[in-house]
């Protein structure tokens, strides 16, 4: 979803998970095994196409709104891994 750059030069590829109040657990838990593989698949022809040589991370935005409260955001940085072949 979001795709930052660090003051270290570090690329950093953000998927934004939300979820309502009414859903239990974290809205990162709905990020599977497949759409990691596909973030991370985006994020290598990212580079490659911009020519770009640098350390990546994987980070996740959780959003939970909720009718009764203000939304709850949280940023989890490096929340997963990929490994190339």
């Amino acid at each position: 979803d979001i795709i930052a750059k660090t003051p270290n030069n570090i690329y950093v590829f953000i998927e934004v998970k939300t979820r309502s109040g009414k859903y239990y657990g974290r809205p990162s838990v709905f990020l599977g095994k497949d759409q990691k593989k596909r973030i991370a698949r985006a994020a290598e022809q990212f580079m490659i196409q911009h020519q770009i040589e640098a350390e990546l991370r994987f980070d996740i935005i959780e959003v939970v709104v909720s009718e009764k409260a203000p939304p709850h955001i949280e940023h989890i940085e490096d929340a997963f891994f990929f490994y190339a072949k």
